[in-house]
């Protein structure tokens, strides 16, 4: 028999919980629609959203930079090349 040759096991053992499973199983445990919940989600999601706002329109006001003239550069303190560099930051800098 194929058993008495391999000695198969009679019973499995499962696997112990991942820790991704550990984090669902707790996380669906609570009542997350309690409203004392809400204000906090809120008031993360609004800071998350302000600052991806100030970082776009950082980012707008770069690439407005490039399309100043030498003249209106020069009237802010900067030269063309400054600006150039400027415009080219990454828009979370």
């Amino acid at each position: 028999m194929l058993s008495e040759t391999y000695k198969l096991p009679h019973t499995l053992v499962p696997n112990p919980p991942s820790a991704t499973a550990k984090l669902r199983t707790l996380l669906l445990s609570r009542n997350w629609s309690s409203s004392r919940y809400i204000p906090r989600v809120v008031a993360v999601l609004n800071k998350v959203m302000a600052a991806f706002n100030k970082a776009i329109e950082k980012h707008i006001q770069r690439q407005k930079l490039t399309s100043l003239t030498t003249e209106q550069l020069r009237d802010i303190g900067i030269t063309h090349s400054q600006a150039i560099e400027e415009a080219g930051k990454p828009f979370w800098r």
